[in-house]
């Protein structure tokens, strides 16, 4: 069987209390569990392991107190992960360093990180906090007498040799620490020399070929739009000479006054009469047309129609009501005068219209011929 080292002992303490929750399960329940994986790791007898994590559990108050103190003071930069490790170490200073010997405590403590171990050894291993404040706080928890002759003079006769223990480890610490290491003396790399790379030879660069120069007559208008606008300003000027001269030479005979009256009378003689529109002249067209059946039940459904409406007429006579055929055909006559009369006034309109618009006409004339007239007095003067 392989032996395991007192490291491992003390690595498998840890885990299992590392594993610990007391919300969650019991003391008892948890040794069960950790004696069944003792078993399975193979653990020696050399380090009683299974006492060592009841008495861990046991007096964690007292363990707490001393560990907790030393994260405060001198442990601050330390890693919590560290704790049950520390609570392990304080546990073996405190309650078995009779049982074990100096020897076997001082294999535990160089098997682990020295740097670590020496400065929790050398807190609490202080004569000034074991007879100050950390017996206090144990004395709280357990009788005075009993913390003062069990726990703090033990540890207290234990000193000198824990002091020495410290300062070897801080020894031999210093000699690893001035051991100088050899070191690398990084050589040349033989690379080859590069060949010096060829000039090459500039290519010649190829000219543009010359391009021809813009037309002159490019941003010039053409001859010919010139000449057709020469040609158009002076047909324009010919035309307005010959309007010049038209108006100028009129003729000046003397123009027999118009009377509006009698010509609108002559050309209109029968306006005072009543205007009687033409009736629409249309053909009938009687060609006999074949009915089918749904047109004949149609024709069949209107005449019923109408001899029931017949017989509704009738009824009322009876009943005394007045006949309305008189009034209706009296209201269609009125209808038809009040259309044409409509039809009448319409026509007067337009035909006012057309006689204001003759009459606009002739008195225009009429202004001219006596602007002419005016014009040849002044000539004449």
């Amino acid at each position: 069987m392989k032996m395991v080292g007192p490291l491992r002992h003390i690595e498998i303490i840890v885990q299992q209390l590392n594993r610990f929750s007391p919300e969650n399960e019991s003391v008892g329940r948890f040794l069960d569990e950790s004696a069944k994986v003792l078993q399975a790791s193979k653990v020696t007898d050399e380090i009683p392991v299974m006492d060592i994590l009841c008495g861990c559990l046991e007096y964690k108050t007292v363990l707490d107190v001393v560990v907790n103190a030393f994260y405060i003071r001198d442990g601050k930069h330390c890693l919590f992960s560290d704790r049950n490790m520390y609570i392990v170490i304080c546990y073996l200073a405190t309650f078995r360093l009779e049982e074990l010997g100096l020897q076997q405590f001082n294999k535990i403590i160089k098997s682990m990180d020295v740097a670590k171990i020496c400065k929790f050894l050398r807190f609490f291993f202080n004569i000034v906090n074991l007879h100050t404040w950390i017996k206090d706080e144990w004395s709280q928890i357990y009788d005075s007498v009993y913390v003062n002759e069990n726990w703090i003079e033990p540890l207290q006769r234990w000193q000198p040799k824990i002091q020495e223990l410290i300062n070897e480890l801080d020894n031999t610490a210093d000699k690893y620490a001035n051991t100088t290491l050899k070191k690398t003396e990084p050589n040349e790399f033989h690379l080859t020399v590069p060949n010096p790379r060829a000039i090459l030879i500039p290519e010649q660069i190829p000219q543009q070929e010359k391009t021809k120069p813009i037309p002159r007559n490019t941003y010039k208008p053409p001859r010919m739009k010139q000449h057709l606008e020469r040609i158009r300003l002076k047909n324009r000027q010919k035309a307005e000479e010959l309007l010049l001269e038209a108006n100028i030479n009129q003729f000046s005979c003397a123009a027999p006054k118009f009377d509006y009256k009698c010509s609108i009378i002559k050309e209109f003689p029968n306006l005072a009469e009543k205007f009687q529109a033409q009736k629409i002249k249309f053909k009938t067209d009687n060609t006999p047309v074949k009915l089918n059946a749904a047109a004949v039940l149609r024709e069949g459904v209107l005449y019923q129609r109408k001899v029931e409406q017949e017989l509704k007429r009738i009824e009322h006579l009876l009943q005394g009501a007045r006949d309305p055929s008189k009034f209706l055909e009296w209201q269609k006559q009125m209808r038809g005068k009040d259309l044409d009369q409509q039809l009448t006034e319409a026509e007067c309109r337009k035909l006012q219209g057309k006689l204001s618009y003759e009459e606009a006409i002739l008195a225009r004339q009429y202004c001219i011929q006596e602007n002419q007239k005016k014009a040849g007095q002044k000539r004449e003067e």
